[in-house]
């Protein structure tokens, strides 16, 4: 049957979902706009995006991580993609291969971003039991002093109805993005949901 609307009809749709926190909604449209154009790899990375932003705790389900194999397949210069798949390969507990996904892409960025990213990759690799790269090392010895951000991260809304369906041990990711930028953080830091609520320094 013809979809009567055009893809970037439907992506301004799920954009507006997402804008208005419905990500369920957001992912069907994207993803009617990702079927009509299945070789626009920034659309079918942003498809794979919005599955993880409708799925519980955000993860990158099998399909998601299976674009984003394609999509890098298709490009390996595609910076989401790698970005995203090593977060979903660290969400899987393959830190190892988050850190072969990663470092490729060191190659691409510069100033604080490509700094942000030698910290996520150190911290895969710590969490994998590899030993710390060298380079990784100088250069974020020599990296330029960052500027400080103080956040107090808390559950919204029902919070001890949300920890009651969560582990303790749960993950919490608190990322500082540059406004038009990159995918990658400029500043990240990792918690347990336990821990919450938080004030901390993201620098």
């Amino acid at each position: 049957e013809r979809d009567p609307r055009q893809p970037e009809g439907w992506l301004l749709l799920g954009r507006s979902y997402a804008a208005m926190q419905e990500p369920g909604k957001a992912r069907d449209a994207i993803a009617r706009a990702a079927k009509l154009l299945p070789d626009d790899d920034a659309l079918q990375v942003e498809y794979a995006r919005a599955r993880a932003e409708a799925y519980p705790q955000r993860r990158f389900d099998d399909t998601a991580v299976e674009i984003l194999r394609t999509v890098l397949a298709r490009n390996p210069e595609q910076q989401h993609a790698r970005w995203f798949l090593g977060i979903a390969q660290r969400q899987a507990g393959d830190d190892a291969a988050a850190v072969a996904t990663w470092e490729p892409l060191l190659a691409q960025l510069d100033g604080e971003t490509a700094a942000t990213l030698r910290e996520q990759i150190a911290a895969a690799r710590e969490a994998a039991g590899m030993p710390a790269s060298v380079a990784s090392a100088t250069e974020t010895a020599t990296a330029s002093p960052a500027r400080a951000l103080h956040v107090r991260v808390r559950i919204a809304g029902d919070a001890a109805a949300l920890a009651a369906r969560l582990p303790p041990e749960a993950s919490v990711f608190v990322m500082a993005r540059q406004p038009g930028g990159p995918p990658m953080p400029v500043a990240a830091q990792r918690h347990r949901l336990s821990a919450l609520p938080l004030d901390i320094v993201l620098d």
